[in-house]
C-alpha cells in the first residue's frame, strides 16, 4: 500500500495550504498524517471488496440458480 503526506488548506491561514503562526513567524504547512489515510483507505477498500463480492454472488445466483 502506498501512503503520502497531504497538505491541506486551513481557514484563516496566511496562505492556502498553510497555517498562520501566532508568533508572526513564517506559516508552516498543515499536514495530515499517514495513519489517517491508511485507515480510511483500508475501510474504503474493505467496503469495495465486500460490495464486489455481493455483486458476484448475485450474478452467480441468477446465472446458476443457486
Amino acid at each position: 500500500m502506498q501512503t503520502q503526506d497531504v497538505t491541506i488548506s486551513v481557514a484563516g491561514g496566511a496562505m492556502p495550504g498553510f497555517v498562520a503562526r501566532p508568533d508572526g513567524a513564517e506559516p508552516r504547512p498543515a499536514v495530515i498524517g499517514h495513519a489517517f489515510f491508511r485507515e480510511s483507505s483500508a475501510a474504503l477498500n474493505g467496503h469495495e471488496v465486500g460490495d464486489a463480492w455481493a455483486k458476484v454472488r448475485l450474478f452467480l445466483s441468477r446465472t446458476l440458480g443457486t
